[in-house]
């Protein structure tokens, strides 16, 4: 014979895997499923799913912290024009521990605590350092948010529009510090008028 068992030949008892599921095999499962995870979360986002020691720093502050802002002679709230408001972009953010600053209906929030979202490198990047609030109204996944150019003026909205922009406004009061508000140029004449 060849040394391959014959159908009539009964298996040996000797050969049989043992069916007992030891801890360590429970080990070697967990730390799979561990692995797949991360790779596939790494592969779709660009990120690993642990947190990074840098994130991890900055869990339960807010942001930067109030300490930026006293170190730079800021006084919370600060009235910020779109000009100041646009150099805290977060294309700095980690080279000088600059926060990072999104508005929405002419309300400021330090959303540094997210730099994976709106970083340098963020999906949500477009919308910092500028007020934004016209492109509010589209939902996450549209892609018109996008394309559209980034402005203040919400006049036109329609209701339906100002309601998703309110969502999108309690989302961030909810989640990030409000440190100030966008003061626009004819604020600022009209101040100087009267």
């Amino acid at each position: 014979m060849s040394g391959y068992a014959s159908v009539n030949e009964t298996p040996h008892l000797e050969d049989e895997v043992d069916g007992h599921f030891g801890w360590l095999d429970a080990i070697r499962v967990l730390f799979g499923v561990l692995l797949a995870s991360q790779l596939t979360v790494k592969c779709v986002s660009g990120y690993w799913w642990l947190p990074t020691f840098d994130w991890w720093s900055r869990v339960g502050t807010a942001g930067i912290g109030l300490g930026y802002w006293s170190t730079h002679n800021y006084t919370i709230p600060y009235n910020f024009t779109l000009q100041e408001l646009s150099r805290f972009s977060g294309d700095n953010s980690k080279s000088n521990d600059q926060p990072i600053l999104l508005a929405i209906n002419r309300t400021v929030f330090d959303v540094s605590s997210s730099p994976r979202f709106y970083g340098a490198w963020g999906a949500y990047k477009k919308f910092t350092g500028t007020d934004c609030s016209n492109n509010f109204q589209f939902g996450i996944f549209d892609y018109h948010a996008y394309s559209t150019p980034c402005h203040w003026d919400v006049s036109g909205f329609d209701e339906s529009q100002m309601a998703k922009l309110a969502e999108w406004y309690r989302f961030f009061e909810s989640k990030y510090p409000s440190v100030g508000m966008v003061i626009l140029e004819t604020d600022i004449e009209d101040k100087i008028v009267t």
